[in-house]
């Protein structure tokens, strides 16, 4: 271990990506992302997001092929930007560079630089496309970690969590499966995997005609109308306030391949669109995960929102599988051009008594039932410089939801956009997941307002800003509260391969103190009262390649919490990466002192191929983390992470350990 320690300290003064300029891209677009989300989001979400966006990496997407289809896959666009893309190498040709990319309406160059590792720019001959065997390929990626807490994996039964991922496509015809189990469940080599998943997806252009198309999944999937206000059962559209892109109107289905067990419906759909028409049909019927709980009456009732993440703990085994919810949809898109109009209606029923929202003292919940119905109408628009998007919803009972946004590209340097959203407190949507930052689509209304300006050659400004309000409870919060959160940042790239980031952004809410509580006692009536919290971090990100087997990433984070609380973070990465060579390494060194979790600081990691590790570093300590990739051949890689937490006093500090190790086969 002290020679681990040794050779990360001299390696330290660099940071690396891995050697292919591709994959150099595609881990600097999930690192950005995942440092975005890491307080703005739930590591659930990010941990979705980077598992699409890995998906996406491995099946690259051809655009000049004009394929609607197969663009779509790109699902951080709108469903206008793929019809821009689309209308345009119709219109004029194929594109040829990023800068024609980004000259697009409703793109700009941060856009197009998100869209570079994930799209391929090749001009292949449409025969090769349309062959009447078209090649078959397939991915097979397996890994297995494990994690020791003071030398202790911590459970007897199986103290592995590992996964497996088998991907096929073969022109309009793709699929995937799936197969994972949670430490302390039983492992996948005992034959009995805890989660399965996977879907087959079929597409044909010509089936219907004029221009017509036809599409269908069957297995599990995710599925997402309009603002997601009525139906999106993936991801969540994230509110970063200088993210690259607002990942707002959408309308489609995708193939799950998550090794989360919540984000996904199992049953079939199907989406058929001519001219000016688009009809959408799906249907589900799982068991998912809940906690049983019983009120003061002893009546039993599922409690969702409380379900634990994984299954490693008795908790988590409780909770697997309990309620049963079946689910059906429509959703119908008339229109072209300028504006298009969709009207989405989706109804869920549950196998016993549901109880979601403010389950605190006395029976105040947002929901309760044993069926959801919700029913909305979705458009999105273009008009020159400007696009748009929103999304009216109801619920069974009539209670409203709103969100909408417009982004505005003032000239090739200079765009800007706005998201309201309005959701009662008495909204409930099952499979609603619209933006926001409550952690359901209910109980919030908010302004968001953000702008990005290239103020010269090769320097970016950004700057955000939301304002949002909880008009009634919430999780953690025993009276309506309100918030705001900010952050302006500066990208340099001084040149070719080097580029320097600084990122301010902070803000505050308010919370329940347990602290409060012990002080003020039975006078508060056993409710902690509410606390402002604010915070405020500074990051700052160095970015080199000083040869083509080495580049360089060096970073410094101070935060501070309130007005007692603060953390600062020095790290760096390295990858030694020789041009030719089968082998390359990645390592990262971090020192951290910080005051309490409230000041902890978050860091994306490099990680496996699908993994996500964005640990919070709190207290005071180092972190080390070492992956080596080898390329076996053509057709294999193999790759081995070992990750070190270490804090101080080790005597009451427990020092954290993992390894993973991952084989990834391409034929």
């Amino acid at each position: 271990m002290n020679t681990l320690r040794v050779i990360s300290i001299i390696l330290g003064l660099t940071i690396c990506h891995w050697s292919s300029a591709q994959e150099q891209k595609l881990m600097s677009v999930i690192g950005r992302l995942a440092n975005e989300l890491a307080e703005e989001s739930t590591d659930t979400n990010a941990e979705l997001l980077t598992e699409m966006l890995f998906d996406l990496a491995a099946e690259p997407v051809f655009i000049n092929r004009g394929d609607q289809t197969d663009i779509s896959r790109l699902f951080f666009l709108t469903t206008h930007q793929i019809e821009t893309i689309v209308s345009y190498i119709r219109r004029t040709g194929p594109v040829v560079s990023l800068l024609e990319l980004a000259s697009l309406p409703g793109f700009n160059r941060q856009t197009a630089e998100m869209m570079m590792p994930f799209i391929s720019l090749d001009i292949t001959p449409a025969s090769a496309y349309e062959e009447s065997s078209p090649r078959l390929w397939n991915r097979v990626v397996a890994t297995a970690g494990i994690r020791y807490i003071d030398g202790s994996p911590g459970t007897d039964v199986n103290p592995f969590r590992n996964s497996t991922r088998y991907r096929m496509n073969s022109g309009n015809l793709s699929a995937s499966l799936t197969a994972a189990s949670d430490a302390g469940e039983q492992p996948l080599w005992s034959g009995r995997p805890d989660f399965i998943t996977g879907g087959i997806a079929i597409t044909n252009s010509n089936i219907t005609g004029n221009n017509g198309v036809i599409s269908f999944i069957a297995g599990d999937y995710t599925a997402r109308f309009g603002m997601g206000l009525v139906v999106n059962s993936g991801y969540r559209p994230f509110l970063t306030l200088t993210g690259t892109s607002f990942m707002g109107h959408r309308d489609g289905f995708i193939i799950s391949s998550s090794i989360n067990e919540n984000n996904y419906l199992r049953g079939a759909a199907v989406t058929a669109s001519r001219q000016n028409l688009k009809m959408s049909l799906f249907i589900s019927s799982r068991y998912r995960d809940a906690r049983l709980l019983k009120d003061a009456s002893g009546v039993e009732y599922a409690d969702i929102l409380s379900t634990p993440p994984v299954h490693g703990s008795l908790s988590g085994l409780s909770a697997a599988g309990v309620l049963r919810e079946t689910s059906a949809g429509i959703s119908v898109g008339l229109g072209k051009g300028d504006i298009r109009w969709t009207l989405t209606a989706c109804h869920t029923n549950f196998s016993r008594e549901v109880r979601e929202g403010v389950s605190g003292r006395g029976e105040m919940y947002g929901f309760i039932g044993t069926g959801n119905f919700n029913a909305g109408a979705s458009y999105r628009f273009s008009r020159g410089r400007m696009t748009g998007a929103g999304e009216l919803a109801f619920s069974g009972d009539g209670i409203p939801a709103t969100a909408h946004t417009v982004n505005i590209r003032f000239d090739d340097r200079l765009t800007g956009s706005l998201i309201y959203r309005y959701y009662s407190k008495g909204y409930y949507g099952h499979l609603a997941g619209g933006p926001g930052r409550n952690t359901r689509t209910c109980n919030e209304e908010g302004l968001m307002a953000r702008v990005m300006y290239e103020a010269a050659r090769g320097l970016f400004l950004h700057a955000g800003a939301d304002v949002y309000r909880h008009p009634w409870l919430k999780s953690s919060v025993s009276a309506p509260s309100h918030g705001f959160r900010a952050e302006v940042k500066a990208i340099y790239e001084i040149r070719s391969g080097f580029t320097a980031e600084l990122r301010i952004y902070g803000g505050e809410t308010w919370k329940n103190s347990s602290m409060t509580a012990r002080i003020t006692g039975p006078a508060s009536g056993g409710v902690p009262p509410l606390t402002e919290v604010r915070q405020t971090t500074m990051r700052m990100t160095v970015t080199g390649s000083p040869a083509l087997a080495i580049s360089f990433r060096a970073h410094a984070l101070y935060k501070r919490a309130g007005d007692d609380k603060s953390g600062s973070m020095l790290a760096c990465d390295a990858v030694i990466a020789p041009s030719g060579f089968p082998l390359s390494v990645w390592i990262r060194q971090a020192m951290f002192t910080t005051g309490d979790f409230d000041s902890g600081l978050y860091l994306y990691e490099n990680d496996m191929l699908y993994g996500f590790s964005i640990p919070v570093h709190h207290g005071e300590g180092s972190r080390t983390a070492l992956i080596v990739n080898a390329v076996i051949g053509e057709k294999a890689d193999l790759r081995i992470k070992y990750g070190l937490m270490r804090k101080y006093p080790k005597e009451s500090n427990p020092a954290t350990e993992e390894i993973k190790v991952q084989i990834s086969l391409r034929f």
